[in-house]
């Protein structure tokens, strides 16, 4: 047989052969156990005696086990097993000597009495129960009386009957009972070291992390707290410790985890020294919420991550790079709406810009951005009907590793969690379906968004600009967009006027846009003509300021000269732009030719253009005339 103990044992024997077994079981196995022979009255010595040499595990018997299991100390005691077959043996002796037996101890000696009594039909046993070391000898005295031969018990109870001059029995503990409770001792001890190890473990990784730890049990009491939090918190460990956390740091809300049993990622907390960004997460055991776990990060740690963030961010693009003073123009209709949009950069409210398609709805945005309290954030624009509905989700909200067929493994940040601290812009946002109009309601209603896949709610700090070109309270009205969402998005109205309202622009942009082209295709700095002015004046730009920058390119690029003239407009314009021309042509023409008399060479000179294309443009006004 091999035995072996990895545990340094005190045994404490209450009777000499008890002690004389251990110390061959030493010897024979090679044991590092301490062996005390002493009785119940002794064993309060021993304790301090065992803490002092740093001993593992107590293991001894019958009172001195029960009453060292119940001492204020962290020591382990494990009880030698007293059996029936132990009990029997006693017994056996005793009916040798008289029938008139009392069997008496302790609970945990005395607990299989009743059945052994009932097994040999010792009806005339008497069982006697003992809860102190004093009460022995009254209850000794009490048995002499009844006439009882033989007492049967631990040693004291043998000591007390044999001074009343009674005949007292041990109840011996076997090898077996002792090896077992060797090996019982150095297993506990084994469970406590491993339990140690990761209490350190975890206590290490608790202290030495960055953030503030808070934890609490079921009762919302503090089980736990790291020095990051304690400075958070604004106090001490031992002031904490075991009190109730609504009493101590009731803005982390660790009452409201404990009820809800959601996860919480991303709250914004002001606690007694900084506000703190603070995570709340459920322990949950057997689907029971048993506890809950804070974690607490300092603003300037915030910071620190946010200028990461941000560098990351505009190393992807997602950055605002137009100002006010980029959007050019001299109306009067124009200055209104510029001075309207900066009026809502100071304001934190959604913005809903609406107007025709190329009239620089992004270029608003990115203006109102930029003069607002989060324009050193990010900037993040999204069309949302260039992404399938499908995916519209996953690319705002992000998603778990294996949320769904094809997902990353490491899943994915959502533009949304991406743009904290800055804007969203989503353009065309009429095109969203009725479904994914709810979950961005959420988002404008809570500030709260969830990665597919994941029931944990991430708070978001972000500002929604929204754009369209569509009529959305027609829409509303129609049942094609929700009204709830049209009024959290219609709090700030920009609507941006279409080119052709925009009195005196189109030259001023017209201008600028052939000195952006020119510096593009490295080319000599080009004019336009006034008569080529004119014609851009005239047109109606159905594209607004995205087509007319296109046309200015085009006669960039294919211009022969310096001077761009009306002739290179005409011969440039695709078909819908001839079509449209025509409204200022006739004009144009009619005005010329009434100017000249009529002269068709002065007319020609007059425009820019040769006889024969004014002899087909006239051609082309007689033809559109007859039709009208």
């Amino acid at each position: 047989m091999k035995l072996n103990i990895d545990a340094k044992i005190m045994l404490i024997a209450p009777y000499i052969e008890l002690a004389e077994e251990a110390t061959r079981l030493n010897l024979e196995f090679n044991l590092d156990v301490t062996v005390k022979n002493a009785l119940l009255v002794e064993s309060d010595d021993l304790i301090s005696q065992a803490k002092k040499e740093q001993v593992d595990a107590i293991v001894s018997r019958g009172g001195i086990a029960l009453k060292l299991s119940q001492g204020q100390h962290d020591i382990p005691v494990v009880e030698i097993p007293i059996t029936g077959f132990d009990i029997l043996e006693a017994l056996y002796e005793g009916m040798k000597i008289s029938h008139e037996i009392a069997l008496m101890g302790f609970s945990n000696i005395i607990e299989g009495a009743d059945r052994v009594t009932r097994i040999l039909s010792l009806s005339n046993l008497r069982v006697v129960l003992r809860e102190t070391a004093d009460d022995c000898v009254d209850k000794v005295g009490l048995l002499k009386k009844q006439a009882v031969q033989v007492i049967i018990g631990d040693s004291l109870a043998v000591k007390t009957a044999i001074g009343f001059g009674l005949k007292g029995i041990l109840i011996r503990s076997s090898r077996e009972g002792l090896i077992a409770a060797y090996q019982e001792a150095s297993r506990i001890v084994r469970i406590k070291r491993d339990e140690r190890l990761q209490q350190e473990q975890l206590r290490t990784i608790i202290n030495y992390t960055h953030n503030g730890i808070i934890a609490v049990d079921k009762h919302g009491f503090i089980i736990a707290v790291n020095p990051q939090a304690e400075k958070l918190i604004g106090k001490n460990h031992d002031e904490i410790i075991r009190k109730p956390c609504m009493e101590n740091a009731p803005s982390l809300n660790l009452c409201k985890t404990l009820e809800t049993g959601k996860a919480e990622l991303g709250v914004i907390c002001d606690m007694a020294t900084t506000r703190v960004v603070v995570s709340r997460i459920p322990i949950v055991v057997n689907e029971e919420v048993v506890g809950a776990v804070a974690t607490l990060e300092a603003s300037e740690q915030i910071q620190e991550i946010h200028r990461k963030l941000h560098k990351e961010i505009i190393k992807r693009g997602h950055f605002a790079r137009n100002t006010f003073d980029s959007i050019l123009g001299r109306s009067k209709i124009i200055k209104a709406v510029i001075a309207q949009a900066k009026a809502y950069s100071s304001a934190d409210s959604a913005v809903l810009i609406q107007g025709e398609t190329g009239v620089g709805k992004e270029l608003f945005a990115q203006a109102i951005h930029n003069q607002s309290p989060r324009g050193l954030g990010p900037f993040i624009a999204f069309n949302c009907a260039t992404i399938p509905t499908n995916l519209l989700e996953s690319e705002l909200f992000g998603y778990v590793g294996g949320a769904f067929t094809d997902a990353r493994k490491e899943g994915k940040v959502g533009l949304l969690e991406m743009a904290e601290g800055g804007t969203v812009f989503l353009d065309e946002i009429g095109e969203i379906t009725p479904e994914f109009q709810v979950k961005l309601l959420r988002v404008l209603q809570e500030r709260e968004i969830m990665h597919i896949g994941d029931g944990n709610i991430i708070k978001v700090n972000i500002r929604i600009i929204a754009s369209t070109n569509k009529d959305l309270r027609t829409m509303v009205e129609e049942g094609g967009f929700r009204a709830d969402l049209y009024y959290r998005l219609n709090v700030l109205r920009l609507k941006i006027p279409p080119l052709r309202e925009r009195e005196g622009d189109i030259p001023l942009l017209a201008k600028h846009f052939l000195q952006k082209h020119c510096e593009k295709y490295r080319k000599p700095v080009l004019e336009l003509s006034p008569e080529a002015l004119s014609v851009l004046n005239g047109y109606k730009w159905p594209g607004n300021i995205r087509e007319l920058s296109s046309v200015i390119e085009r006669a960039a690029v294919r211009s022969p000269g310096i001077v761009i003239d009306a002739n290179e407009f005409y011969d440039l314009a695709d078909e819908e732009v001839k079509d449209e021309g025509y409204s200022f042509d006739r004009r144009l023409l009619i005005e010329t030719m009434l100017l000249t008399g009529g002269n068709k060479t002065q007319a020609a000179a007059l425009l820019g253009i040769d006889r024969s294309t004014l002899w087909r443009r006239l051609k082309k006004l007689e033809g559109k005339v007859g039709k009208d």
